[in-house]
């Protein structure tokens, strides 16, 4: 869950720090309100493109961050390396006048395939045409196990899978 956002110099925001409830946190607004410059700065975090035009005047690029809480259980914790006792990932995303982008992730240097693979599994945003993200053949295995609650199943299925690996590799 996201718990915080950090922009600096996005478009006409010079620094703003946005806290996230847990729950459901829902954003309106008359159009101008800088619903667009949020969702912007989400997107980055999430490994999409960073674009020259989204750094405000002036400024010498930008930067946004996400703190999200982690479930106990989450794979991200062992896939980012994370001890037991840390409950946040943070995802910073900064972007140079000159088009250059750095992402860290917990202040490690990270690539963007692993800022999407950290979004898929802390973010979900709906919206106008959001919907589409149902039509992504790689999520539909995910909505499945999540409908179907098998976890158990799941955990049990790659446990065997990591001893054929192992046992494969030693061989």
């Amino acid at each position: 869950m996201l718990t915080e956002l950090r922009i600096r110099n996005l478009a006409v925001v010079e620094d703003a720090a946005i806290p996230f409830a847990p729950g459901l946190n829902v954003m309106t607004g008359s159009t101008g309100a800088g619903k667009s410059i949020v969702l912007a700065a989400i997107e980055l975090l999430s490994g999409a493109r960073g674009r020259r035009s989204l750094i405000r005047a002036d400024a010498p690029g930008l930067s946004v961050e996400g703190t999200f809480a982690l479930d106990a259980d989450s794979p991200l914790r062992e896939r980012f390396g994370l001890a037991s006792h840390e409950t946040t990932l943070s995802v910073r995303r900064e972007l140079g006048a000159d088009g250059r982008s750095r992402i860290w992730i917990n202040g490690d240097a990270a690539g963007v395939a692993a800022a999407q693979e950290a979004a898929r599994a802390l973010l979900e945003l709906h919206g106008q045409h959001r919907q589409q993200e149902y039509l992504d053949p790689e999520s539909h295995l995910l909505y499945l196990d999540a409908w179907g609650d098998y976890g158990d199943l799941l955990a049990e299925c790659m446990a065997g899978i990591e001893a054929y690996v192992e046992a494969a590799r030693r061989l």
